[in-house]
């Protein structure tokens, strides 16, 4: 791989001085060219206005999208962090490429992951599992708080009643991939937003029903069946939510 030299970094911040205010197409040819610094046209004069930058490496934007249902707008995250990097010249996240079983390194087919994309990634995840984790515990805490005693036990089995949910999002998540190659390959798969959304449905209705069935184990009073039921559809709904906005609130 060709190490990234400085007169390149000079290249892309020269040449897009005059660019309009919204940079996110430029730093998207920016990054490709930092993370995988393999551009043809990394000797030309880069492109003066914004709509004649291209999208370098489509194939990987679209994959990275989807792995782990990242969208664009995180990638342009990413963009933003190399763009500090460059500026702090801190460039060997951008230039050490570790061994394919530790991040993707497959550059005949233009498919490398940088320290930077491996980081982006892990930090991606942290924070999702945080923002998803958290509230939906607190349901689920309130659904066994609800129905009286030590919530501890009934905590746990309220936590199997989402299993429809995990269940789905597994074949949601592994299944977009597909849909991603099979679209670029032209298919319009129009029937596939739908069935996406029969999916969750059927999902969060059925842990909802699995909700009832625990909370109606502990013998409460129906009130406060009703309320712990009620817990465990928010943190469905919550479930639910996280695929909405990636499916069709970020697209």
């Amino acid at each position: 791989m060709r190490a990234f030299r400085s007169k390149d970094v000079q290249k892309i911040e020269f040449g897009f001085r005059d660019a309009p205010a919204d940079h996110r197409p430029l730093h998207r040819d920016a990054y490709a060219g930092l993370c995988w610094a393999r551009h043809r046209a990394a000797d030309q004069p880069p492109a003066e206005r914004t709509q004649s930058a291209p999208i370098q490496y489509p194939v990987n934007v679209d994959v990275l999208a989807t792995l782990e249902t990242i969208a664009l707008e995180h990638l342009l995250d990413a963009s933003e962090a190399a763009d500090w990097l460059i500026d702090h010249q801190m460039l060997w996240p951008l230039r050490l490429q570790p061994p394919w079983w530790i991040l993707t390194d497959y550059p005949a087919v233009n498919d490398q992951m940088t320290v930077l994309d491996g980081a982006m990634v892990l930090v991606y995840i942290m924070a999702t599992a945080l923002a998803i984790g958290v509230p939906v515990s607190l349901c689920l805490w309130l659904a066994a708080r609800s129905l009286g005693g030590k919530p501890g036990p009934r905590f746990h089995h309220f936590a199997q009643s989402l299993i429809p949910i995990a269940g789905c999002g597994v074949f949601l998540g592994l299944s977009a991939i597909t849909v991603t190659m099979l679209r670029a390959e032209g298919l319009a798969l129009g029937f596939v937003g739908p069935l996406r959304a029969l999916l969750l449905g059927g999902a969060a209705v059925w842990a909802i029903a699995l909700g009832w069935r625990i909370a109606g184990l502990a013998g409460a009073p129906l009130l406060r069946r009703c309320a712990a039921t009620f817990s465990v559809g928010v943190a469905a709904m919550i479930g639910v939510a996280s695929w909405v906005m990636l499916f069709w609130v970020w697209q």
